[in-house]
């Protein structure tokens, strides 16, 4: 005779359906997810296992411990690991960073930033199609839909040009600080997003390094043509290929930063090869 066998289905976490109770679970399946990755870490990088404790700032006994799976270890590591580190980030996650460490305190914890394709003085592009949509779409309906739907994102407008990029005929239009080129309703956005930059200013208090892209045609600049009742209702777009196809590279570099341009898109910066070699150098400065 066959014996049945019970199936349930899983809720996600095995420590849940073991018997955790559910905070416990949790804790014990973010520990046993952290300890995956450091072992993948580890695989990846071709470090020994002495020079990767050095990395992780733990004694390689304890490193041996983490990947053999012993997970009560794992708390020790978090306590024990380096007060310091670096910070790595893509895009809008450059200011996303430089505001943690400028404003939020992260200067303690931040040894050096690596900064890959960051607005730093913001992106024409977020104004141009703030203005005309993105050429994602066919003009019309959808076109149109798409463009009121970006004008409600807080963070499009925290990436506009802040230096003179673009022009109201011959003078420079202080695309944060004058809001009659916005619409009523997205000028609350247009002010937080000004003083977001003036809280971040456009320095960095740690050593960076500034990672960008060269070679495609990407949006420099415009001028502005105003409607009779003085908005704007359209622009002149300057191209170049000094830049990522999204970012410009004069946006990307901080000054006083240590620059590595390479020859790649905004969206495929953190997989070259170049750059992820060079990524692997900054992870790996204190073991070198």
């Amino acid at each position: 005779m066959t014996e049945r066998i019970k199936i349930e289905r899983s809720s996600g976490n095995v420590f849940r359906d073991i018997g955790f109770r559910p905070a416990r679970a949790h804790n014990l399946l973010l520990r046993s997810e952290m300890m995956t990755r450091i072992e993948q870490f580890v695989k990846r990088s071709d470090l020994t296992q002495k020079d990767a404790a050095r990395l992780l700032g733990i004694t390689q006994p304890r490193l041996n411990d983490l990947l053999k799976g012993r997970i009560v270890v794992i708390n020790a590591f978090f306590t024990s690991c380096k007060d310091t580190c670096p910070i790595m980030a893509h895009s809008m996650g450059c200011l996303i960073a430089r505001y943690y460490i400028e404003r939020l305190g992260g200067k303690r914890r931040v040894e050096r930033v690596v900064l890959l394709g960051g607005p730093h003085r913001g992106n024409p592009y977020a104004f141009a199609t703030l203005l005309s949509g993105p050429k994602l779409l066919p003009l019309g309906m959808k076109n149109v839909q798409w463009r009121e739907r970006l004008a409600t994102f807080p963070s499009w407008y925290q990436i506009l040009p802040t230096d003179d990029s673009v022009r109201d005929g011959d003078a420079p239009l202080d695309l944060l600080g004058d809001d009659s080129w916005v619409p009523e309703p997205q000028r609350p956005l247009l002010h937080d997003a000004h003083r977001f930059r003036q809280e971040l200013g456009t320095h960095s208090s740690v050593p960076a390094v500034c990672i960008f892209g060269y070679g495609f045609k990407t949006i420099v600049g415009a001028t502005v043509a105003r409607a009779a009742d003085g908005d704007v209702r359209d622009a002149e777009f300057d191209y170049t290929d000094a830049g990522d196809g999204m970012i410009p590279q004069h946006s990307a570099i901080l000054p006083g930063a240590e620059i590595h341009p390479v020859r790649q898109q905004h969206g495929s910066l953190y997989v070259d090869d170049d750059v992820r070699m060079r990524l692997q150098l900054e992870l790996t400065r204190a073991v070198l």
